[in-house]
């Protein structure tokens, strides 16, 4: 297709209402930039573009979404030929938030491009020999370049065309920095989730229909080493009849409940503990929870159900080089605390290191003066409530 610059600006205006409805998109689903382009590509008459974001120097390139360039070419820009761009640093220099022809607004004057390495080493070898250019987005982590490329054919991108171009700019820094927005609170959640996975117990999150809507890794592991217990239609399914009306009533009661209690605590429906002869028992524990308390304009608040799993048998790990670096233990004398937490006795620690029962007893007095205990259930309980002891599956 070639057409006129003034019948590509025409017609950047004319589909400017679908474009904007496509880029909107894209700050949610970052797959819509690849649609972005394409639109640009096939209104302007151009052979390729790229949305580049670069660190915010705009040295080196992070990432980026590319359409029309194989990825042998795209890489080669990414790890060379972007540096040796004749245009780029004197973008540097130029205002941000606007685009620019490459022909019209730099000093390196067209016959000087088609002389440079740029040009003959990854240009020309693919058609490129216009472009429009500009810094659209900056923040103190990134700075991002969009670049729409053109053919020897259609010509170079007209004043017209990048005016055209620029009245777009505004909508692409507010996608720039929602899409921002929207990245920071994935992380934001993403962190929250794994830090509830490594220090909490397998857990499920349930809505207000008892439809699963996050699953611990660790909670899908037991469950389907489980044989009281499945998912089906993703939901939790209870093998037991009378288990399964427990778990959906307390379910459907832990829905209701998700408002704050007026002294800030809900404790839940009382556990239930599911009988499985393979694997040992496991307790489920059904609690209330709401998000964030922050006001909401266009979603309802929603109630979730928390299911914590915790098998009966579950034992604690405990790390006898972090006891010894929190007390300033010696080996000996962790590896005796160690053993009371798991439950065995004096006799017992005396028997399996084939050691005297006073000598035990002796190590035991310096671990009370140690931890600031008194008693061997005192000395269990600092220990199994230290960062030293951890619950795993």
């Amino acid at each position: 297709m070639s057409a006129s610059p003034s019948g590509s600006a025409q017609r950047l205006a004319q589909h400017q209402p679908q474009l904007l409805d496509t880029l909107y998109r894209a700050a949610a689903e970052p797959a819509h930039w690849q649609a972005v382009l394409h639109q640009l590509v096939e209104i302007l008459d151009a052979r390729s573009a790229r949305l580049l974001v670069l660190d915010r120097k705009a040295a080196s390139v992070q990432t980026g979404v590319v359409i029309n360039h194989c990825e042998h070419y795209y890489q080669q820009y990414v790890d060379h030929y972007v540096n040796l761009c004749p245009w780029r640093p004197e973008l540097a220099q130029k205002p941000s938030g606007q685009l620019y022809s490459t022909y019209l607004d730099f000093s390196c004057r067209q016959p000087d491009f088609l002389k440079s390495r740029f040009f003959n080493e990854w240009a020309r070898p693919q058609g490129i020999h216009h472009g429009m250019l500009g810094t659209v987005y900056q923040d103190p982590d990134c700075t991002v370049q969009l670049l729409v490329q053109r053919t020897d054919g259609p010509g170079h991108f007209s004043r017209e065309e990048t005016r055209a171009m620029n009245t777009l700019v505004p909508h692409l820094q507010h996608v720039c920095q929602l899409r921002r927005l929207y990245e920071d609170n994935q992380l934001r959640s993403g962190a929250m989730v794994r830090s509830a996975e490594t220090l909490a117990s397998p857990f499920l999150l349930l809505d207000a229909s008892h439809r699963v809507v996050y699953l611990s890794p660790r909670a899908e592991a037991l469950i389907q080493a489980s044989t009281v217990m499945r998912l089906q239609q993703n939901r939790l399914r209870l093998c037991a009849p009378a288990a399964q009306h427990h778990f959906q009533t307390a379910c459907t009661e832990a829905a209701r409940a998700f408002d704050p209690a007026p002294d800030g605590v809900r404790s839940g429906a009382p556990p239930l503990r599911l009988h499985c002869p393979e694997h040992g028992d496991i307790w489920l524990r059904i609690l209330p929870v709401q998000g964030d308390d922050v006001p909401l304009l266009f979603t309802p608040r929603r109630a979730f159900v928390v299911v914590q799993l915790q098998p009966a048998a579950q034992r604690p790990a405990i790390s006898s080089a972090q006891l010894q670096h929190l007390f300033d233990l010696t080996p000996r004398e962790a590896h005796i605390a160690c053993r009371l937490a798991e439950g065995d006795s004096v006799q017992r620690i005396a028997d399996v290191s084939q050691t005297q029962e006073s000598t035990v007893r002796t190590h035991l007095k310096r671990l009370f003066l140690k931890t600031g205990t008194h008693s061997q259930a005192d000395l269990v309980r600092c220990v199994l409530t230290s960062p030293a002891c951890t619950w795993s599956i």
